[in-house]
């Protein structure tokens, strides 16, 4: 496929199956994301995958601050719905290896962090 077929014919999706996500898959998704461009190849992001408790207190944050966005509550909690009934949750987070090491102490050692 090339790139503009698949640009046009990409989907968001917004509802999950309630099955976990094999290891195997989530380390491809992964091994792609590293390989997408970044300026002057810095390659700055970092990728959390989460699930279970630590999904549940992103959406639980996300919940109690919902008022503070200017998109509105009714966004956010759409938000807060997919969050939860994904199975996993991958953040990615464009910051420094020490701040990344402490979001994943923060959620309780999530089982990847690329």
């Amino acid at each position: 496929m090339d790139a503009i077929s698949c640009i046009e014919t990409r989907r968001s999706v917004r509802k999950y199956e309630p099955h976990p996500v094999p290891d195997e898959m989530i380390d491809r998704i992964l091994r792609a994301a590293v390989h997408a461009p970044s300026a002057k190849n810095s390659q700055s992001w970092r990728f959390v995958v989460l699930e279970s408790r630590a999904k549940e207190r992103i959406a639980s944050v996300l919940e109690g601050q919902a008022g503070q966005f200017a998109e509105g509550i009714h966004s956010v909690r759409g938000s807060v719905r997919v969050i939860r009934e994904a199975p996993v949750l991958i953040t990615v987070h464009r910051t420094g290896e020490a701040l990344s090491a402490l979001a994943a102490q923060q959620m309780d050692q999530p089982r990847h962090a690329v």
